[in-house]
């Protein structure tokens, strides 16, 4: 059902998202993720649920460059594609997703936990991915 990977790096954290790329369905990863168990984390899931796609957030200041956790970000990437070579690696501007995650659960009424927020940003960068994706084609 999942082919698809969403990440909302954070240097102690991470958010992970679960995600459709056919459906657009995307849905908060189920555990905590402490960025140290990442790539641990990431391996097992790639190799359980036979992932073929990671969607990375990349926050940008408002002259479209990466911010200093963006640069981190990068080379971040740089160490997945020598870890899963063999998986699409696609980014997106994020600034506004962790925002627009906690604007959503206010909304329900619901205060997240820093896990929860994590993951549920990284719901919208797949959303964000998926938008993109789909209005160009």
């Amino acid at each position: 059902m999942f082919d698809t990977i969403a990440i909302d790096w954070g240097s102690i954290r991470t958010g992970l998202a679960l995600a459709n790329s056919t459906t657009g369905l995307a849905l908060p990863y189920p555990k905590e993720c402490l960025t140290p168990n990442l790539l641990l984390i990431l391996k097992k899931e790639i190799d359980e649920r036979k992932i073929k796609l990671l969607v990375i957030g990349i926050p940008t200041n408002f002259k479209w460059q990466p911010t200093e956790i963006g640069l981190k970000i990068i080379e971040f990437i740089k160490e997945l594609k020598n870890s899963f070579g063999q998986i699409k690696i696609e980014t997106v501007n994020e600034r506004g997703t962790t925002q627009a995650a906690q604007n959503l659960s206010l909304n329900n009424g619901h205060k997240l936990t820093k896990d929860e927020l994590n993951h549920q940003a990284a719901c919208q960068i797949f959303e964000l991915y998926y938008s993109q994706q789909h209005a160009t084609n």
